[in-house]
């Protein structure tokens, strides 16, 4: 399955699958203390927040998930590692996430995230994990990149 963004802005996107249904929503309000929603839409019109990720300046980032009710710290992972999900030891690809391409050396198309079936059963959580590690990546490339401006 693939899961298209409909927009280049990963954090205030709607996401659908194959088929063109849209699945989920994902919009960001904020800029120095930004909250980051992301919204379920069901099959019979019913929608369900199943995340909530709060961007602190000078805290640690707060995440809720629907499936545990509760907020957590996300500190120490390895964000690049989580783009891109593999089985160790094994070429099995999980999740693998395609940026924008611009049609220049090869076919044009919009970013979207490549899912393994066998991650179906928590696609949320997968969706969730991607927005975070994401904006985490860019956080780092926004770092190094004024590092080396100085």
């Amino acid at each position: 399955m693939c899961l298209t963004f409909s927009t280049n802005n990963y954090l205030n996107s709607i996401l659908s699958n194959d088929q063109g249904q849209q699945l989920y929503t994902i919009s960001t309000s904020g800029c120095f203390n930004s909250k980051t929603t992301i919204t379920k839409h069901g099959q019979n019109g019913d929608d369900d927040i199943i995340g909530v990720i709060t961007w602190h300046m000078f805290e640690d980032t707060t995440l809720w998930l629907k499936a545990t009710s509760s907020e957590n710290d996300w500190t120490g992972v390895e964000h690049s590692q989580l783009l891109t999900l593999k089985v160790q030891g094994t070429n099995l690809q999980l999740v693998k996430y395609h940026k924008c391409n611009m049609g220049i050396m090869s076919p044009s198309h919009p970013p979207y995230l490549e899912i393994s079936p066998l991650v179906y059963h928590i696609l949320d959580l997968v969706l969730v994990t991607f927005i975070y590690a994401e904006k985490m990546s860019k956080k780092k490339e926004w770092a190094r990149a004024a590092a080396t401006a100085s």
